[in-house]
């Protein structure tokens, strides 16, 4: 096999004298094609075209860069402010997710969306917990997309309680509506032989807040449930 750029001369010097006759007789013929197909050639197509010196080195400069902006930029992340109490419990504000909350301790905020697939949408939540040696606490908020109808919210919030149960592997529950803040609610109730996982949802214009605290059923403490869930509060945006 030839090398890629191999040339036969000895071709081309046979046929050069019928090469030479053409341009002899037609040089305006070849001299208009040329002028035209360059002419063709847009201005940002002949100073990026990729046969120019530099323009894979030039690309890769730029890819390089890019990459690493997105490595040093950080994680779409929560501003959370936690203020000390006089107790072992500090108090929580969210500047996106636009609440506060007491609970035991620094939160953690979870490194993935949650991902909700109820009738009406599918949510992405962004989440914090807090653990103690008694008691797992959650909160979490996302946004219904604008095309959704929220005119029926405890509909809404009974498919998103579906949903927890799905996730849960565990349908039978307890369910009742509260307020807060004259905002719709809902809270519902999971038990099993090991454990009690009790969920309040808010509605709060188009986010939806999810509060969660799961605690063993053998040595409930309901005290810590009940301050955690009191003790929310919405931020009017």
């Amino acid at each position: 096999m030839k090398p890629l750029k191999y040339v036969n001369l000895s071709r081309f010097a046979k046929s050069s004298h019928w090469i030479w006759l053409v341009l002899s007789k037609f040089p305006s013929v070849i001299l208009g094609t040329i002028v035209l197909m360059f002419g063709t050639i847009a201005p940002t197509a002949a100073q990026y075209r990729p046969g120019d010196p530099g323009f894979f080195e030039q690309g890769e400069d730029v890819l390089d860069r890019e990459i690493e902006r997105l490595r040093q930029s950080p994680e779409p992340e929560d501003l959370l402010t936690i203020e000390e109490t006089d107790s072992d419990w500090v108090r929580v504000t969210s500047t996106e997710g636009r609440f506060t909350v007491f609970v035991p301790g620094t939160p953690s905020q979870q490194p993935e969306p949650e991902i909700w697939v109820t009738e009406a949408a599918r949510l992405n939540s962004v989440g914090f917990t807090w653990q103690t040696d008694e008691v797992w606490f959650l909160v979490a908020y996302a946004d219904y997309p604008t095309e959704i109808d929220l005119d029926a919210p405890q509909v809404l919030l009974e498919q998103v309680g579906a949903a927890i149960a799905a996730k849960l592997g565990n349908r039978d529950r307890q369910e009742r509506e509260i307020v807060l803040n004259d905002y719709p609610a809902r809270e519902i109730r999971f038990q099993s032989p090991t454990e009690i996982s009790t969920f309040r949802l808010y509605l709060v214009h188009r986010r939806l807040y999810i509060l969660g605290a799961q605690q063993s059923s053998l040595n409930p403490t309901l005290d810590d449930t009940s301050r955690f869930f009191n003790s929310f509060q919405v931020m009017e945006p």
